[in-house]
């Protein structure tokens, strides 16, 4: 007589082999994610709990998503999120407001659009050195430009029009200045680009793999 575990088996595809590839798959990616574990200098064993490894995991898997959503390396959006969360801002709104300042400095630098370097030299940025710099660096430099700006209000809006409504809501954070903001992403222990993206790659096989169970399930 055929077991449950057999027939529901059977009733699935008539052969598990598939199934067991993906679990095979997620069981890699597990690994891998351990191994990324390791560089956060034993936090999910401080704090352990599956709790605090479901929601890491979730942060890494938004982190992966929005690093390629924006064209932002990981290691930066993590640096930069960790700064805006001190502040009370969030991961999203960080990606969004530097996904719209990369586009107003190329608008400004490279398509020489008059309305976008006029708000660049309201802070005092000279649009095609702006470009040059990288991710971090740009954060920074909008930082010092806001925080030596002699009329706050110009300031402001000059970081609205550059970076959307994101650049009023980290407006006070970025006002802290290079120093304060750099000491802040010293804190952090990074995962790398290829840690994140197995993670991400780790999350996509799990919510693939259950929902195809609950599926089959469905169909019992």
């Amino acid at each position: 007589m055929a077991t449950r575990k057999s027939r529901l088996e059977t009733q699935f595809t008539g052969d598990d082999r598939p199934f067991q590839r993906v679990v095979m798959r997620v069981k890699g990616s597990m690994a891998k994610m351990r191994m990324a574990a390791t560089s956060m200098r034993g936090g999910f064993a401080a704090l352990g709990g599956g709790m605090l490894v479901k929601s890491t995991v979730d942060q890494f898997d938004r982190i992966g998503k929005l690093s390629t959503r924006f064209g932002i390396a990981s290691e930066s959006l993590q640096k930069l999120g960790h700064v805006a969360d001190l502040g009370g801002a969030d991961l999203e709104t960080v990606a969004k407001g530097m996904g719209d300042l990369n586009k107003r400095a190329k608008e400004a630098a490279v398509d020489g659009m008059v309305m976008y370097n006029r708000e660049f030299e309201s802070l005092g940025i000279d649009a095609k050195e702006f470009f040059k710099l990288g991710h971090e660096e740009r954060w920074l430099a909008m930082g010092d430009a806001i925080r030596n700006a002699t009329n706050r209000n110009v300031a402001m809006a000059a970081s609205e029009k550059l970076m959307g409504r994101a650049g009023k809501e980290l407006f006070a954070i970025m006002e802290q200045g290079r120093e304060k903001q750099k000491e802040q992403m010293g804190e952090l222990s990074l995962l790398t680009q290829e840690e994140t993206r197995q993670i991400e790659e780790m999350k996509d096989h799990f919510t693939t793999l259950v929902k195809n169970v609950l599926a089959k399930f469905a169909q019992i």
